[in-house]
């Protein structure tokens, strides 16, 4: 029997779905928000994700499919979403093992597309194009009897693919960390392989047992990336550099321009969403609420582009609109409903520094 994850934030579709699902035989477990899904997926790994592309809490499908990832690089993704785009597309091509359903859809072509994903886990490995995060995961009981090590964490300790789990206490040359793990990267080091690596605890520990991350003391990027810390829960927004807990959304028609503000603002725990036309945006500015900033490109704005910008504006009055462009001051934008103009390519500081004159409506963290 299949495992199923169903991440929804609305209660009855959720519902509706997983009583389906229920009905093709399936085992389903259900989640209303990211981090609810990474608690079920530690409980029993998925062999199949479904998500919501678009969730109310301050992550989206495609960062829950990435950290899941790390746990189990076999699980297979669907995602659900009335918001299909080229850099939705993109993403899921790159993660691999995915496939994306558009919003409306019959209740039949969710239920195909599951069995095409449980057919595959089954046959076939799954190809990554994101390539693996070097993070090494355990589950061990309170004696510290290991339980799980993924493939990352076998290399780090020097484990053998297929050999038996001993002790963690067997494995590191200090005595076992204790609570502080649980704050803060403890420095370790490998008995077999003599690594010097950095091991952390999750937040929120299971009664009878201990989630650990591992990685290699140098490697600064991995403990810092966006999924480690959701499969954690270290909830480090702030730390990292986002005191919102107001979402940005993203226009511009540039893609290597919206991968570079979608890498930088979720590796400092921003929820983002990004749209490559303004037609998008709207659509998605009617449906959530929860976004309070707009990233607007100015570069060479089209009459479709200031058209949206006024409607933005009729539509959602709440929002801040920040304009982005590599040249001049931005002056002449300020009448049409601007609030402040940033200077391409900006860094984080920069847009922390605007977003701080206009936050006084938006909620912080």
């Amino acid at each position: 029997m299949s495992t199923v994850l169903l991440v929804e934030d609305e209660p009855i579709y959720r519902d509706t779905l997983a009583k389906a699902l229920l009905r093709e035989g399936h085992r389903v477990a259900q989640a209303p928000s990211a981090r609810a899904a990474i608690r079920a997926g530690w409980a029993e790994p998925p062999h199949v994700l479904i998500a919501d592309w678009m969730l109310r809490n301050h992550y989206h499908g495609v960062q829950i499919a990435r950290a899941l990832q790390v746990l189990n690089p076999e699980l297979r993704t669907i995602l659900i979403t009335g918001f299909p785009s080229t850099d939705l597309r993109e993403d899921l091509e790159r993660l691999g093992g995915c496939e994306l359903i558009e919003k409306p859809f019959p209740l039949r072509e969710l239920l195909d597309a599951v069995s095409r994903a449980v057919a595959a886990a089954r046959e076939l490995p799954v190809s990554r194009g994101a390539g693996v995060l070097d993070v090494g995961l355990l589950e061990a009981s309170v004696g510290q009897a290991l339980r799980y090590a993924n493939r990352a964490a076998r290399r780090l300790l020097g484990l053998g693919e297929a050999e038996p789990l001993p002790d963690l206490r067997d494995l590191l040359q200090e005595p076992l960390p204790g609570s502080e793990a649980g704050e803060r990267w403890v420095p370790v080091t490998a008995r077999r392989s003599g690594l010097a690596l950095v091991l952390r605890a999750r937040r929120d520990p299971t009664p009878g047992r201990q989630i650990l991350a591992l990685c290699r003391a140098d490697d600064r990027e991995s403990r810092d990336d966006p999924r480690v810390q959701l499969l954690l829960d270290l909830q480090e927004g702030a730390a990292r550099g986002w005191a919102w807990s107001a979402r940005v959304l993203v226009i511009d028609d540039e893609a290597a321009a919206r991968r570079y503000s979608v890498q930088l603002l979720e590796r400092a725990g921003c929820a983002c969403f990004v749209a490559e036309d303004p037609e998008l945006a709207l659509r998605i500015l009617e449906t959530d609420y929860g976004i309070h900033f707009v990233l607007l490109d100015l570069e060479d704005p089209t009459y479709e582009t200031l058209t949206a910008l006024r409607r933005i504006r009729e539509l959602r009055p709440d929002v801040k609109l920040v304009g982005t462009r590599s040249r001049g001051d931005g002056t002449s934008f300020a009448a049409l409903g601007i609030d402040f103009f940033l200077r391409k390519p900006w860094t984080l500081e920069e847009l922390s520094r605007v977003l701080d004159e206009l936050a006084s409506q938006a909620p912080r963290r």
